[in-house]
């Protein structure tokens, strides 16, 4: 929800404080304003005290994430697919494209991750790249005129698209890993009837088990907003010659 509200920080509404006197006092934007500052990050590490609550602003959770998911894959037969590289003009157009009409979407609603492969990662498979459309709070006929300008663009190059809808809570946890575990962890699994509640518990909890790979709730950072300048012509140059000199490992297939 990065692109829609910012950070977490930037939802902090106030602080409960204990001053390194031992006064407690509570802190806001308009009330011990220097005190909001330092604890929204102006202090750096100085802060003359311990915050001991903390009060956010709420936002509302969005009922649905549409995804649609692009794969252009560089084709190849056998064994030349390990040394095969990724389409330069291709791999040009497509940075082209996502840069002009995603990096910075209007609507701030739409996130796009663009995601290179250039080695092949598995046998009879060519190097790939990845466009992840995620569209927050949209079904997928909403979604689909947004998508429009990058399959127009790249309409000369053939690629596999994958649409997928999800209750949003239920599409965190499954990105979190939340319902993946073996049941003889004591976890319970989307075939066991994981409920939202169970997911929102599981999000919570501050002490193991935890019931899913990472050990602690964790995105992966798979939604963070970044403020992004485009790329110049020579730079995505440099990019793909960087990528296309990848290193490769000669393995055999069955070690592939």
């Amino acid at each position: 929800l990065n692109r829609m509200h910012g950070l977490a920080i930037d939802q902090l509404a106030g602080i409960d404080v204990v001053l390194s006197n031992g006064t407690y006092t509570h802190a806001n934007a308009s009330y011990n304003e220097d005190l909001f500052w330092l604890a929204r990050g102006g202090g750096g590490t100085l802060f003359p005290g311990v915050a001991v609550g903390y009060h956010f602003n709420l936002v509302k959770l969005p009922q649905v994430l549409t995804e649609y998911v692009a794969k252009w894959q560089v084709p190849c037969n056998g064994t030349e697919c390990k040394r095969a590289s990724l389409d330069k003009a291709m791999s040009a157009s497509i940075v082209r494209v996502w840069q002009k009409h995603y990096l910075t979407h209007p609507d701030r609603r739409v996130h796009v991750v663009l995601d290179f492969h250039p080695l092949s990662e598995a046998p009879g498979e060519g190097p790939y790249i990845l466009m992840f459309f995620k569209f927050i709070g949209m079904q997928q006929a909403d979604a689909e005129p947004l998508l429009q300008p990058a399959l127009d663009a790249l309409k000369e190059y053939v690629h596999v698209g994958t649409w997928s809808s999800h209750p949003f809570v239920k599409k965190i946890a499954i990105d979190a890993g939340i319902g993946a575990m073996p049941p003889g962890e004591g976890c319970k699994s989307w075939e066991d009837g994981l409920t939202d509640e169970d997911i929102r518990q599981e999000m919570l909890k501050s002490e193991p088990p935890f019931c899913f790979p990472s050990g602690g709730f964790d995105l992966g950072q798979k939604y963070r907003a970044l403020v992004a300048s485009t790329l110049s012509d020579q730079s995505i140059e440099k990019l793909l010659e960087w990528l296309v000199q990848a290193p490769r490992f000669d393995l055999p297939d069955d070690e592939f």
